[in-house]
C-alpha cells in the first residue's frame, strides 16, 4: 500500500497485479520484456508524457483516494478506480471494452457469476494494459527525462 500511495504513477501496483495473475501465453511475456528494453523515441516519449500529464489532471480524485486509503478493501477499490481512470488515456480500446462489458451485463438476465466473470476478465485486461504502458512510460521517462519535465512544466 505504501509503495502504491507514494507513486505518481501506477508502476508499483501494476507489477503487483501482474505477478498475481498467471500469464496465458509465455511468449507474450517474452515479447513484452523485449519491448520494454527497446529505446523509446522522443516523439513516443512526448506522447507518453502528455498522457501522464492528462491523467494527473483528470484523475485527481482517484489518485487522492489511492493515497489516502487505509484498509485493503478501500485500497483495492481505489486502485481499481485509478486503473479505470488512467486506462481511458493509456489504453482506450481496453477501457471501451470494459465499459461495453459493464453495459452488456447491466440489467441483463445473465447469471450473476457469469456477469462477474466477464467484468473481471475485462478489468484484468485493462489492468495488464495499464501496467505495461506504465512500465514503458517509466523507461521513456528515464531515457527522455527532459521531455517529461518540459511537458509537466507546460501543464503547471
Amino acid at each position: 500500500k505504501d509503495e502504491a500511495c507514494a507513486s505518481d504513477s501506477l508502476e508499483g501496483e501494476g507489477e503487483k497485479n501482474s505477478k498475481s495473475s498467471p500469464s496465458v501465453d509465455g511468449a507474450a511475456n517474452a515479447s513484452a520484456a523485449d519491448e520494454a528494453t527497446q529505446n523509446i523515441s522522443k516523439p513516443d516519449a512526448t506522447k507518453m508524457a502528455e498522457t501522464f500529464s492528462k491523467i494527473l489532471s483528470q484523475c485527481k480524485d482517484s489518485k487522492a483516494a489511492l493515497q489516502s486509503c487505509t484498509s485493503e478493501e478501500e485500497c483495492n477499490k481505489a486502485f481499481m478506480g485509478m486503473t479505470v481512470c488512467a486506462g481511458q488515456y493509456m489504453c482506450p480500446l481496453q477501457h471501451k471494452s470494459l465499459l461495453e462489458t459493464l453495459d452488456s451485463v447491466s440489467g441483463s438476465n445473465m447469471d450473476e457469476e457469469m456477469a462477474e466473470a466477464k467484468i473481471n476478465v475485462a478489468m484484468e485486461v485493462l489492468g495488464e494494459c495499464v501496467a505495461k504502458y506504465d512500465k514503458r512510460a517509466g523507461m521513456a521517462k528515464k531515457q527522455h527525462e527532459d521531455v517529461f519535465q518540459k511537458v509537466m512544466a507546460q501543464k503547471s
